[in-house]
């Protein structure tokens, strides 16, 4: 049989990828077996399921050599070509699709044969053809980067050193290089530090030192005072970086923003869904917790997924689970009941397929809580099975706060016994989340507990629960607990 990644290659092309499949493996530059041919006529007739039993060793041998005894050691070695030459259909595939990509191996290879003129004609006209006008450090770097290096190779072999030309090539290329390299080395350290807060693991030793070595707001200085078309988007992100490693400063979050709806038009889709991701993340994270005023902000980020049309997009083709579940509760934290609902509709088809249906419950399941429809609530969480550890834990105290709400407080007390079970048992639940829930379901408890005896709560729990920072639904406890206060 093919081996699983070999199927899984298969099942990601449609009818149309697979014919050209086809034609790759027939062709005699790339395959001269015809064996393997007949083997991709035996693969096209599977399409799209790829039976196992329909491909089998002694099945498909059988149909190849009918005459002939059963050879195992054959069969694998046909298999395993088979597989290198689908390999190779899917680099092809890319280049089919980015022919621009195509055009660095071709001038490297003119170059190299000394072709320097005709080398340099196609530079010229590939630069023309494929510039778009819009700003993308990795598409830029892997196709435009290669090529200004055959640039300034075919200038300095014409005999043209000293030039105006050669001097801006070279001084272009340099600037390429070191861009690319501040992109990237911030934007892995912006991964590296978020990870190790959130998530408890090890800082890159070596990634921390080069970052912190750099003098990169002097570097940038120098960008914007020459109008350097990529100023703009190297701040955005340092500025990223410096908010995982630096305490909220207000200042360099509105630059953040800024300098994010001055560039984002000029960007590809790919950097303008990861802008807007990373943005609605850092306020949520960092800035709501401290200040609700900020989450006017994640809305206005978040239409602009809508005004940029970036579902569904060559680059972007799938919403990662946790920015959907972000942007959805803010709304609903803002009282943006219908905004939320719409946005859910919109784009909970473009959630991966295996979260897809677990996601849309979620959501629908804190819709119906907050519009008062509690038994709803209850059965569209009842549905969600495939969840993230903050997926899991929001969802015990939706548990909770339905029972409440429907007065069914022994199993609200059940659910909230078992939540804290849960608590002690996993493993999984990052520290700075840890001590937000435990200090959240102490109220919760209290909330029960006086709800249920028709108790008013001490003025000095109230007086605690107001001074202490980070309550998971802080606002929904604050509101009962007030009313508990209140004469009867």
């Amino acid at each position: 049989m093919f081996s699983i990644q070999t199927i899984e290659i298969l099942k990601s092309l449609n009818k149309n990828e697979l014919k050209r499949l086809g034609d790759f493996i027939k062709s005699p530059y790339f395959n001269s077996s015809k064996p393997i041919e007949k083997i991709f006529t035996i693969v096209f007739k599977s399409y799209p399921d790829f039976d196992k039993s329909a491909l089998h060793f002694k099945k498909v041998f059988k149909k190849l050599y009918p005459s002939e005894a059963y050879n195992e050691k054959r069969m694998k070695n046909m298999y395993s070509e088979f597989s290198n030459l689908l390999r190779k259909f899917i680099g092809f595939e890319h280049l089919r699709q980015n022919s621009a990509m195509l055009d660095v191996p071709i001038t490297a290879e003119l170059t190299a044969r000394g072709l320097n003129k005709i080398s340099e004609k196609l530079i010229a006209k590939s630069l023309k053809e494929n510039n778009d006008g819009l700003l993308s450090i990795a598409d830029r770097f892997h196709y435009l980067y290669p090529l200004n290096v055959h640039h300034t190779h075919n200038l300095g072999y014409l005999r043209e050193h000293g030039t105006p030309e050669y001097l801006k090539a070279d001084v272009e290329l340099i600037e390429k290089l070191i861009i690319f390299f501040l992109t990237n080395i911030h934007q892995l350290s912006f991964y590296d530090v978020t990870n190790n807060q959130v998530f408890k693991m090890p800082e890159n030793p070596i990634l921390k030192i080069v970052v912190n070595s750099i003098d990169t707001e002097k570097i940038l200085a120098y960008f914007d005072s020459v109008n350097h078309e990529y100023a703009s988007y190297l701040k955005i992100h340092y500025l990223f970086w410096y908010h995982t490693t630096n305490d909220i400063d207000e200042e360099k979050y509105r630059e953040l923003k800024k300098e994010i709806l001055k560039t984002i038009r000029k960007v590809k889709k790919l950097d303008q869904n990861q802008f807007i991701v990373r943005m609605i993340h850092m306020i949520i994270s960092k800035f709501a917790i401290k200040d609700r005023k900020f989450y006017e902000d994640v809305i206005e980020f978040a239409e602009l997924i809508d005004d940029f049309k970036i579902f569904p997009g060559e680059d972007v083709n799938a919403f990662f689970n946790g920015p959907f579940r972000d942007i959805f509760i803010t709304a609903v934290s803002l009282k943006k009941y219908d905004w939320a609902e719409n946005f859910l509709n919109k784009y909970i088809e473009f959630v991966s397929r295996d979260l897809r249906k677990d996601s849309e419950n979620f959501c629908r399941g804190i819709l119906s809580f907050k519009r008062g429809n509690f038994e709803e609530s209850l059965k569209y969480f009842n549905e969600v099975k495939m969840i993230d550890i903050v997926e899991k834990l929001n969802v015990r105290f939706y548990y909770i706060m339905n029972y409440i709400e429907l007065k069914s407080y022994e199993s609200a007390l059940s659910a909230l016994h078992s939540f804290k079970q849960f608590m002690m048992e996993s493993d999984a639940i990052p520290e700075m989340f840890s001590e937000r829930v435990k200090n959240s379901l102490k109220y919760f408890a209290e909330l029960i507990r006086c709800e249920e005896k028709g108790e008013k709560i001490s003025e000095w729990v109230y007086k605690e629960f107001k001074q202490t920072a980070g309550l998971v639904h802080k606002q929904y406890l604050l509101e009962k607990i007030e009313k508990l206060i209140q004469p009867f």
